[in-house]
């Protein structure tokens, strides 16, 4: 699926609709999605960090009520989470409504993103199916897994419908649509990796060194926790119910965030500090909900750099599929590790 922007202009750093949209078997314009070359944009591009800032701090301070950590610990002491949470849903109505009112559309439209995204998380509390799924991490069997599923699932479905639908409203009411890529995308896309230097492939071999890339990843985790999934004889038992979760947690995160936030990040940022502003954002969130903040934050700063390259390949391939199977192989690293009893 491809909604084109019926506003006229892009946001794009310079680069036509029709090119930045194209797929085929050509290597991408040398300067079409270069991430270290920050093309000259609209002025006030730095106007879509304060809306990536509200996302981060609303979406810690409503999980923080649920999971506790280090950050939503500091964020309550300056203020109840609930409050916080409810203070950032009313900045990004403010933020839509003075877009708006100042004539900046595609702000206004990123800024309804923002707050149907944090609308979504408590519609997901409100639901009665949320305290009727009870699931265990480390996962003890299937079912564990099974539970996982269902709660990211339901997650998944608020969020993404609240925040898809903040977007197209807004996007119809004022005209300006960001370029969304929900569909599967093509796999023979040829794209490079963080520079118009880097070797041009199709996104089918680039699988194979990112697969490697992965499989480098299961080891360090392993050695995170001292080999002892391995030591326990537990972990080849449960990589049924890991490939499950993974894949289910690739999907709804892929949708939400480069499916969803992305598009509306790029159009009012240009594309390369759209990559970068909710790459930054998505590694931040990893970090502010993870329970050891500072032994994450390598993590998160990884993840963080995975998620730009993973919006830069829905860009080149036009849809999500590629990197829903990405970032499952770097879920399945990480859950082998951290999602399974580490014995005695």
């Amino acid at each position: 699926m491809s909604v084109q922007n019926t506003s006229g202009g892009q946001a794009g750093e310079g680069v036509r609709p029709s090119q930045a949209d194209a797929v085929s078997t050509q290597a991408p314009d040398a300067g079409m999605f270069d991430l270290t070359r920050l093309q000259p944009v609209p002025a006030g591009w730095w106007w879509a960090i304060p809306p990536a800032m509200v996302a981060w701090l609303g979406g810690v301070a409503f999980l923080g009520q649920y999971r506790a950590n280090q950050i939503a610990e500091a964020l309550a002491s300056v203020a109840p989470l609930q409050t916080l949470y409810w203070l950032c849903v009313g900045l990004g109505v403010a933020g839509v409504v003075l877009m708006a009112m100042l004539g900046w559309r595609r702000d206004s439209v990123l800024w309804a993103g923002v707050v149907g995204y944090l609308v979504g998380h408590v519609l997901f509390a409100w639901l009665p199916v949320h305290h009727l799924i009870d699931f265990r991490i480390p996962f003890t069997s299937m079912a564990d897994a099974v539970a996982f599923v269902k709660h990211r699932l339901v997650y998944g479905v608020c969020v993404a419908a609240s925040a898809g639908a903040a977007l197209v409203l807004t996007a119809w009411m004022l005209g300006a649509w960001p370029r969304f890529h929900l569909g599967a995308g093509s796999w023979s896309a040829v794209g490079r990796d963080f520079t118009h230097r880097s070797k041009p492939e199709t996104y089918r071999k680039a699988m194979l060194g990112f697969a490697l890339f992965a499989a480098v990843l299961w080891v360090v985790g392993q050695m995170g926790v001292e080999l002892a999934p391995l030591r326990s004889g537990v972990l080849w038992a449960l990589i049924p119910a890991i490939l499950l979760a993974a894949i289910t947690n690739a999907l709804v995160e892929e949708v939400i965030y480069r499916g969803l936030l992305q598009p509306a990040f790029i159009q009012a940022a240009g594309i390369a500090r759209g990559l970068w502003i909710q790459g930054v954002m998505f590694g931040m969130l990893h970090w502010g909900m993870s329970v050891g903040v500072v032994a994450a934050l390598p993590t998160s700063l990884l993840i963080g750099i995975g998620s730009v390259y993973w919006g830069k390949a829905v860009l080149e391939t036009r849809g999500l599929s590629w990197v829903i199977v990405a970032h499952a192989m770097v879920d399945v690293a990480i859950m082998c590790a951290y999602f399974v009893p580490r014995g005695d």
